[in-house]
Order: C-alpha cells, then structure tokens, then sequence
C-alpha cells in the first residue's frame, strides 16, 4: 500500500497496514520489531520504498525516541570497508507513552550589556563617513 503525506512517498508493508495512521518512523519500528533482528537502514529502504538516506535519517529518530521505543543499536563494519553501519534491534513499541517535555530553566538571569554608541539618531555614523570621504576626493 504507497502512502502519501507531507514528508514524501512510501510503501506500508503488509505487516504494519493496520497502523497506517501512524507517523513513518513508529510505522518502521513496528515493522523492525516484527522482523525479530538487526535491522540496517538498506532493509528499511528495501521495505519502505525509500532511499537509503531518508533511512538512515529515521533509524536516527528513532534512536532519539527512547520514551516509546525500547531498541539496542550496533555498528557493523562489512568486508574491507573503513566505515561501518549502524543496525538496529527493536524489542518493544509503546504508543501510548507520552513525550516527557524539559523542564524550564529557572536558573540565574544574566545581565545584559550593550555595547555601542548610545546616542539615538546617529546609528548610521559610520556610513555617513565613509561617504564625506568619498565627497572629498
């Protein structure tokens, strides 16, 4: 089933149909948990019909998203390449979790200072100046 919303085209995959409403990255991580293994962002790709950037993208989210989404994730080096992949496992999906907002800071306030010519109506100075200059020469 392809989806289209705000953030662009994907295919739902059978498995996760049912959370169609959902934003696409509970919509992967549903999906990942599902799967029972390490999930890289080129198995995302391949079943959400995106492109390996948009991907990676979601499986950063959802490594941010620590309040709905239980997961462990891993870098894989492959073969001889000198960098390596991020994989994620999921192990539970909470939809009904609330975000947890930051509390306000109440720290000290800091005085400001300004700094600057504080005589009002000559705030184009140095313009006028540079333009003097010009006249004279």
């Amino acid at each position: 089933m392809e989806s289209k919303n705000k953030n662009g085209d994907y295919v739902i995959p059978d498995s996760v149909k049912n959370y169609d409403g959902e934003p696409l990255y509970i919509l992967v991580s549903l999906w990942c948990k599902l799967q029972e293994k390490w999930i890289s962002r080129n198995d995302i790709a391949e079943a959400f019909g995106i492109n390996l950037r948009r991907a990676s993208f979601i499986i950063t989210y959802i490594s941010r998203r620590k309040e709905k989404i239980s997961f462990r994730v891993r870098y894989v080096s492959y073969g001889n390449l000198h960098y390596k992949r991020l994989e994620i496992f999921i192990y539970d999906v909470n939809l009904e979790a609330v975000p947890i907002e930051s509390p306000v800071s109440t720290g000290p306030k800091r005085k400001t200072y300004r700094v600057g010519n504080g005589i009002v109506g000559q705030s184009n100075i140095w313009n006028e100046m540079i333009m003097r200059r010009k006249k004279e020469n």
